[in-house]
């Protein structure tokens, strides 16, 4: 047995499914340019992104640089100042006290008591000093106790000292006897060692 179609059923079935076949086609062609345009923009975007990233790693590789740089230099300091200052662990107290002798009575001041005070330590970052603190009692002028701690700054030997004390005492009136009693004063030398 033969089936016959009609001309209408023919005509239907030859436009109905390439029609069928171009709609289906036509869809998936839709979705994918949009599913295509939003990748588009996807990948727009991570490539801004990526800029971006590679200006910032730039930029921190030259931050990184600097600092690198600025941390060499404290190191350079840091090692250069540790030469100037003296490597023994005990200062040089003799040869203080002398010093410290000469210059109070090169500025014309008469000594009346040296001491030394015990070593003691301080921890600075990385770096452990010890200090040793001299007081020097000195009687004359004002003038020249201010003369003399110029001297003590100007002086190489205390490159790794400082004063950390001066103190003046001028009597409002005179001795027992009637006497001028010349003003005294009190000096403290800290000397840094490492």
């Amino acid at each position: 047995m033969k089936l016959k179609f009609s001309r209408t059923i023919l005509l239907v079935l030859g436009v109905g499914i390439p029609l069928i076949v171009l709609i289906a086609l036509g869809v998936i062609y839709i979705r994918q340019s949009v599913e295509l345009g939003g990748i588009t923009k996807s990948l727009a975007q991570n490539q801004a992104n990526l800029a971006k990233i590679v200006l910032q790693r730039t930029a921190l590789e030259s931050q990184l640089a600097q600092q690198q740089s600025k941390l060499d230099d404290t190191k350079a300091s840091l090692s250069s100042t540790q030469a100037s200052l003296p490597s023994s662990s005990s200062p040089p107290s003799v040869e203080y006290a002398e010093v410290l002798s000469q210059i109070a009575q090169g500025c014309g001041l008469e000594v009346v008591s040296m001491t030394a005070g015990e070593p003691s330590r301080k921890k600075m970052g990385d770096v452990t000093f010890t200090l040793v603190s001299f007081e020097v009692e000195v009687r004359g002028a004002p003038s020249s106790m201010i003369g003399m701690v110029n001297n003590i700054a100007k002086n190489e030997l205390f490159n790794n000292a400082g004063v950390e004390l001066m103190e003046i005492n001028v009597p409002q009136s005179t001795g027992e006897n009637g006497e001028t009693v010349q003003p005294m004063g009190k000096i403290k030398l800290v000397s840094y060692n490492y």
